[in-house]
């Protein structure tokens, strides 16, 4: 039985007032989810990695015969409109010719810091217009148009642009602007349907992902889609998972509710400030807003080398995701979950006091970002700590490398910074960065590895002898693949069988997690070769076994049901 490795999406949507949507979701499309082992052969999309398909239907007949039809079908988990989206923006007449909103975040005082320089911000929008001379330097070649399915995310709508001016136009170059993040690199993936503002959700999945794999750390979604979709959703579980920050725009519905994706709890919901600091009268907002930022009279970059002012929530979200990747430019070893809360602890309080529905925890301050921090709370600021995230009042470094003993790798061996940014390895502790052997998240031990194959000890079935190499696969589930001894799991089913799988399953879920897990799992390996190669030269063993394992695999099936 082949298998198809499902993994969780997500669709991101655009937000416009100006988009005008006929019906909510596409006509002659269903979004379909299909159960673990049973996603179609021959389908090829970026939707595959999360276990989607788009389904064509022929007729309205058809659409709705064919979503009653699939819903009873057994291999199939879910069926679901593919919603259609927009863009955030609204267009007006030119009101300031500068841009204001730059000291009002402080960013120019940011950039004694930072400049952003080459943090890659994926930005899901109409595409970028690669001509224009305040942009063109810092948009990067290898985006792709989800929309129209091919490789050139040319800006034919226009809203793309305007975001990509507020994020990364160049400085100092003698022309118009200056981009929140000058230095940031561009990664432009265009979802909308050609000259178009409309989108698709599963145009913004695909986006997300693709974006993913690219290894983007930031995504900007200013847009929303008609209603929420559990394939955007799995989407941005996807990247949450790669580590990336996504932040979207709340929406102006004048003062309604959060717009979907920004509602998403792993998304970071953007509501607009005005020039006074206050809330923008058009600016959604709710609970699930975290920061906000300025989004009324923004001058920036437009189609065909010009300039223009505008308003909307999506600005402000892209000055979030430009202040992000400042952040991330001078702290390139922190986590997701750092950079949200230095995101969330920089901020100029407005509204309440704390996080309120208006303002979230307040309105962005690059300059409160950035500014070092003690993130230990060893009275070391960070930016002099040699160990950051771990208490170490004393700066131990026995091996004078400049990398504290407690983040040290190799503390007794002079391998210095490069060798980690504060890679935690006592037993038990959160891993950060690049550590050679974790389980479930926590560092297993001290990154031994007795055969210098790239994987620890604690998590190698066979230590002295370099045959493995340890890999994640989309379900986040950790596999070993073995290059010289065969396997019997293997060897019975087949490398791509839902019985492997499984297993493979139970031995990192279940075993791991105990030091008699581990014992049986370390047997099982030391044994398997030898069990295999009695298989091949006996028949009747062979199938023997077979029969045996059918039976176990059974009784394993139906106690996880």
């Amino acid at each position: 039985m082949s298998i198809r490795i499902f993994l969780t999406a997500l669709v991101l949507l655009f937000f416009s007032g100006s988009v005008a949507i006929a019906s909510d979701y596409v006509p002659d499309e269903l979004l379909v989810k299909y159960k673990p082992g049973f996603y179609p052969e021959g389908e090829d999309s970026y939707l595959k990695k999360i276990g989607w398909a788009v389904v064509k239907t022929e007729s309205k007949r058809g659409f709705t015969t064919t979503r009653a039809r699939l819903k009873k079908d057994p291999r199939i988990a879910r069926v679901d409109y593919n919603y259609y989206g927009g863009f955030i923006s609204e267009p007006n007449d030119p009101e300031y010719d500068q841009q204001w909103y730059l000291p009002n975040i402080q960013a120019p005082d940011a950039w004694d810091i930072s400049l952003g320089e080459d943090a890659v911000i994926g930005l899901i929008d109409s595409g970028i217009d690669f001509t224009h001379p305040d942009l063109t330097a810092n948009i990067l070649s290898d985006g792709y148009d989800f929309g129209d399915s091919n490789d050139d995310p040319t800006d034919q709508y226009g809203h793309g642009t305007k975001m990509g001016g507020v994020i990364a136009a160049i400085q100092n170059n003698s022309l118009g602007i200056s981009g929140v993040a000058p230095q940031g690199k561009i990664l432009p993936i265009k979802v909308s349907q050609g000259s178009t503002g409309t989108l698709t959700g599963s145009s913004v999945a695909e986006a997300i992902i693709y974006t993913t794999d690219k290894g983007a750390r930031i995504i900007n979604l200013s847009l929303f889609l008609t209603d929420e979709s559990p394939v955007v959703s799995d989407a941005v579980a996807y990247a949450v998972e790669a580590g990336v920050i996504l932040v979207a725009a709340a929406g102006q519905d004048g003062g309604g509710a959060v717009r979907f994706p920004a509602r998403l709890e792993d998304v970071i919901a953007v509501s607009a400030t005005d020039d006074t600091d206050e809330l923008w009268s058009k600016s959604n907002y709710g609970p699930e807003i975290d920061l906000s930022a300025p989004g009324k009279s923004i001058y920036t970059t437009k189609r065909g080398g010009i300039y223009t002012t505008e308003s909307g929530t999506s600005f402000s979200s892209a000055m979030i995701s430009a202040v992000t990747a400042l952040l991330i430019a001078h702290y390139p070893g922190l986590t997701r979950d750092q950079v949200r809360e230095r995101l969330f602890a920089g901020v100029d309080d407005l509204g309440n006091a704390g996080k309120d529905e208006k303002f979230g925890y307040g309105k962005i301050n690059a300059l409160k970002v950035l500014q070092p921090g003690d993130a230990d709370g060893d009275g070391i600021l960070d930016d002099e700590d040699n160990c950051p995230y771990d208490n170490n009042p004393f700066q131990e470094d026995e091996d004078t490398d400049g990398v504290g003993d407690i983040c040290d790798n190799c503390p007794e061996t002079p391998n210095g910074p490069d060798e980690g940014t504060c890679t935690e390895v006592s037993a038990g502790s959160t891993c950060m960065n690049s550590d050679d052997c974790t389980t479930g998240g926590f560092c297993s031990m001290e990154q031994e590895d007795t055969d210098g194959d790239g994987t620890g000890d604690a998590c190698e079935v066979i230590t002295t002898t370099t045959i493995q190499s340890s890999s994640t696969t989309s379900t986040g589930v950790s596999t070993t693949t073995t290059s010289v001894f065969p396997c019997l799991a293997t060897e019975t089913y087949g490398e791509h069988s839902e019985e492997v799988l499984v297993l493979r399953y139970i031995r990192d879920h279940v075993l791991s997690k105990s030091p008699e897990g581990r014992e049986i799992t370390r047997l099982y390996y030391e044994l398997s070769p030898v069990i295999t190669v009695m298989m091949k030269n006996d028949n009747e063993l062979r199938r023997e076994l077979q029969r045996t394992a059918d039976k176990v695999f059974r009784l394993i099936i139906g106690s996880m049901q």
